[in-house]
């Protein structure tokens, strides 16, 4: 994947080393899946993630469970670790407990989720209808990292005095764009963000990229989706995008 740099992003970030800080990977199911106590046995057999998980998930019962509230939440003892089910859809997901913890490497954590999935999908007899990988990363910055990213993405005009960005608190600069992925048409979002640990008060960039499958609309064919493929790719493909934005590289 190749694109130009955004207009306007002429000055270099300066100083900014990015940390993998969040990781989701999304399966959509065609049908309901499980109960939630059937889908928590299933979950138990697939070693790595099973022994992650090893808080009591909690378990709605299927009748009071839709679209967007889970049926089943399942933790580790940390929260580092995260297992949601919807009716049609499975959340893995993993997010960096504090700045000086360990990160846990993206081909890695993706590589184990297909393994989780493909075992799901073969268990329950589904496929996947649409696939999600969602990667978020931060570097701390020195001085404001709402100035850091306007002076990066905006010409000097709008951030020096009396310019409409000059000292502002907070920056957000957010883009899309369809294309195709090693053959996959994906939808994908990138976020550039300030904000601030909790514990530190430490200004910091916040980078999320957010790929997904494009789902078929009317009369259209879904698209073959090849889940290591996908997930492979959307890692390489996040980490090129913010080489892209930032012009230095991604973790």
């Amino acid at each position: 994947m190749t694109q130009p740099p955004l207009d306007g992003g002429d000055v270099p970030a300066p100083g900014l080393t990015f940390k993998v800080s969040g990781l989701r990977a999304v399966l959509h199911l065609a049908e309901p899946v499980l109960t939630g106590l059937k889908f928590v046995r299933l979950v138990s057999s697939l070693g790595a993630w099973a022994s992650r998980l090893s808080n009591d998930p909690r378990i709605l019962p299927s009748e009071l469970a839709d679209d967007d509230i889970p049926l089943v939440l399942w933790r580790s003892p940390g929260n580092e670790w995260q297992c949601e089910v919807r009716r049609r859809r499975i959340d893995l997901m993993w997010r960096l407990g504090s700045p000086d913890g360990a990160a846990v490497v993206p081909a890695e954590f993706y590589g184990e989720s297909v393994e989780a999935f493909l075992t799901i999908l073969e268990s329950t007899k589904q496929r996947p209808t649409a696939l999600g990988s969602i990667l978020e990363r931060y570097s701390p910055c020195a001085g404001s990292a709402a100035m850091t990213l306007a002076r990066h993405f905006c010409n000097a005009d709008a951030v020096t005095r009396p310019g409409p960005i000059y000292r502002s608190d907070t920056f957000m600069l957010s883009s899309h764009k369809v294309f195709a992925m090693h053959g996959i048409r994906v939808n994908s979002w990138v976020h550039n963000k300030s904000a601030r640990l909790s514990n530190s008060n430490q200004d910091i960039v916040l980078v999320t990229t957010d790929i997904n499958t494009i789902r078929p609309g009317n009369k259209e064919a879904q698209q073959p989706l090849d889940l290591k493929s996908f997930f492979v790719n959307s890692v390489a493909t996040s980490a090129e995008v913010v080489q892209l934005y930032y012009r230095g590289s991604a973790v």
